[in-house]
């Protein structure tokens, strides 16, 4: 697999999907544990979490409530951080259905959030733009004096 889409290319799609998930955790409003740009990993965001009680509530909701697996913290980092893994086998659409479901996880857990997925999508997916833009005729409006707006801009 690796070779069929070229080692270059699997190199840029994990520097991609690294960016795009660092700027999901900050528009989120929380923060990336390595502070120096130089190390950033291609591999694994970490992202810290709010000090307080309430600190592993996050993590546990987003399992409880979505099945979805966060690795913790490791070391003296454990229960202070959780981690996002964005490599291998992944794609845009995973990555956007990983963002969305610990975004749904942090609301949950009343955590305050700004909302990032749908801000973000563009450098996950660069054509998602265009691809969004209807190519079709709007279907007629069951009252023609009020539309629905069923897509968000």
């Amino acid at each position: 697999m690796l070779l069929e889409e070229g080692l270059q290319n699997v190199f840029a799609r994990h520097d991609r999907f690294a960016e795009a998930t660092r700027r999901a955790v900050r528009t989120w409003g929380l923060e990336v544990q390595c502070a120096d740009p130089l190390h950033y990993s291609s591999s694994l965001t970490a992202v810290r979490l709010a000090r307080g009680p309430q600190r592993r509530r996050p993590a546990c909701t987003i399992l409880e409530k979505y099945n979805m697996s966060l690795g913790n913290g490791l070391g003296i980092l454990k229960d202070r951080v959780f981690r996002i893994g964005h490599l291998g086998d992944f794609g845009d659409l995973q990555l956007i259905g990983t963002l969305g479901g610990v975004e749904m996880g942090l609301r949950v857990a009343a955590c305050r959030t700004r909302r990032a997925v749908r801000r973000r999508r563009s450098i996950i997916c660069p054509g998602m733009r265009d691809a969004s833009k209807r190519t079709c005729a709007p279907r007629p409006a069951l009252n023609p004096g009020r539309r629905i707006r069923i897509w968000p801009r």
